[in-house]
């Protein structure tokens, strides 16, 4: 893909209840149509493969999305960024 880390980012609370995984929606730019992307949160050791805020008071959260995953669905990177 190229040089970025590519992240989600969330309430915490919300990794935390999803578990082992989840899906997220990537809403590209029209006339693409929205895709739901599935997201692994445990790695194969079962340890969280998302971040939590150092401060345990800060409900924010990321996890890696896999950028070869983007590229399998056609999703080019410029449908992720915000502002």
């Amino acid at each position: 893909m190229s040089a970025y880390d590519i992240y989600v980012v969330s309430n915490r609370h919300v990794f935390e209840s999803l578990g082992s995984g989840g899906r997220v929606r990537l809403n590209p730019e029209p006339p693409a149509l929205a895709q739901a992307l599935g997201l692994r949160l445990l790695r194969p050791d079962g340890s969280p493969a998302w971040f939590r805020h150092a401060d345990r008071d800060m409900d924010v959260a990321v996890a890696p999305v896999d950028g070869q995953t983007l590229e399998k669905h056609r999703i080019p990177i410029e449908a992720l960024w915000s502002c």
